[in-house]
């Protein structure tokens, strides 16, 4: 019975803690701020703002993965100062580590997204859509986007360069 009451007090207190951060001002600094636990700030950013909070970062990189279909393991790699993993676990990721190309490209790709809809983009469609493209667009949840259309890109290749797609020869008849 004493054993009961105790778990019964553990779960006023849990719901009496819920109810009080759930009542808490919304205008008032977070528990980091008040002198709670607080998580270092990034380290590393080279595209994503200086000025972004961890759960920031993670929020966009949890996109990131969800876009390509891939888990964090794909840019980071384990820390090798971290203790091992407990059997069972992943190995503790040191994300300021720049030792996988995959991280470069992602970040390439980063400033190629921001320019899309910063520049390129602009203006077009629905001005309340900031983000007219993100990583979905093209990878539609695969690490490795669609690179040509099935039946390839019919009429010689396909640019937009200065010189223009490459055409193939087709004989040798008068002018050639």
């Amino acid at each position: 019975m004493q054993r009961l009451k105790g778990i019964v007090g553990i779960a006023a207190a849990c719901v009496a803690m819920t109810i009080g951060l759930a009542a808490q001002d919304p205008a008032a600094p977070p528990a980091a701020a008040r002198g709670g636990f607080q998580q270092p700030p990034p380290k590393n950013l080279k595209v994503l703002p200086k000025t972004w909070t961890g759960q920031q970062v993670r929020a966009v990189m949890q996109t990131f993965a969800e876009s390509l279909g891939v888990q964090c393991t794909h840019c980071h790699v384990p820390d090798p100062t971290a203790p091992p993993p407990a059997e069972g676990r992943p190995p503790t990721l040191d994300y300021s580590l720049d030792q996988k190309k995959e991280k470069e490209i992602a970040r390439q790709m980063i400033q190629m997204t921001m320019a899309l809809n910063a520049d390129a983009l602009k203006g077009v469609g629905d001005p309340a859509v900031p983000e007219k493209v993100s990583c979905l667009t093209c990878h539609n949840g695969q690490k490795t986007p669609a690179m040509k259309p099935a039946n390839g890109w019919g009429r010689g290749n396909f640019s937009l360069l200065p010189a223009g797609p490459t055409i193939p020869a087709r004989g040798r008849g008068p002018g050639i």
